[in-house]
């Protein structure tokens, strides 16, 4: 019985590492993908001009700076257009009776008769005050003012955004260039340790010197993956300046 419960634990144990092996297989294919989906931008890189315009297309903050100066220009034009500050309208409306006196060609003295009648009147008024029309430019001017503002600031984000993408791209460029020679570099040891393992066993060189190949090898591998980190982080970043959207 406790046999068959220790072959059962190893049985699960053993297809409890399979799926974990499957699993970080998996995830490692995945990565690998995503690099060199990666890899095949930078090695490619479009004109840093180009995504500038795209970065300075799809920016939140200048859309968000384009709202205040949409805002600016309607408060603007709502003073400049407020005509019922300057206009008053004025009416009034009466009703009564009186005497009305009809004169006809056949009768010799005039009819006089009893009439009831409404009358109306309507007129406008234009505000003359001069505290009214220096106050009402000192508003315009301080909408005017606020409105400069607020392209200004339009300007200073396009600025800013323009910055951080040539920062971004020129960084890229240089991880790139670093990741390919130290990929070389990499490649090209990996190939002396092959020959070096193979003169090891066959007894042509030391152990000492091959230890020296393999720990070579082991740090210009640690150094490539940190490359290789300096470079997705980049290339994030890029993306994110970009909207987010695929790069390609």
């Amino acid at each position: 019985m406790k046999l068959v419960i220790l072959f059962a634990l190893v049985i699960s144990g053993l297809l409890l590492s399979q799926s974990v092996f499957a699993q970080q297989d998996s995830l490692r294919k995945t990565e690998e993908a995503e690099f060199n989906e990666i890899l095949k931008f930078v090695y490619q890189l479009p004109p840093l001009e180009g995504l500038v315009q795209r970065a300075l297309e799809v920016s939140a903050l200048i859309k968000s700076k384009e709202g205040v100066i949409k805002v600016k220009e309607n408060e603007l034009l709502r003073i400049k257009n407020d005509w019922l500050d300057i206009l008053t309208f004025q009416g009034n409306v009466g009703y009564g009776n009186g005497l009305l006196g009809i004169n006809q060609s056949n009768l010799s003295t005039d009819v006089v008769t009893n009439t009831n009648s409404v009358r109306f009147s309507i007129g406008v008024a234009v505000n003359l005050s001069p505290s009214y029309w220096v106050e009402r430019k000192h508003e315009i001017n301080i909408r005017k003012g606020h409105l400069a503002y607020a392209e200004a600031m339009k300007d200073d984000t396009r600025g800013f955004v323009r910055e951080k993408v040539t920062n971004a791209y020129l960084t890229l460029e240089y991880y790139r260039d670093i990741f390919i020679k130290a990929s070389a570099g990499f490649e090209s040891n990996r190939s002396t340790l092959k020959m070096a393992q193979k003169k090891f066993m066959e007894g042509d060189i030391e152990i000492s010197i091959y230890n020296d190949i393999q720990l070579k090898n082991n740090k210009l591998k640690l150094e490539l993956e940190q490359y290789k980190l300096n470079l997705k982080k980049n290339y994030f970043d890029l993306k994110l300046l970009l909207g987010g959207s695929v790069l390609n």
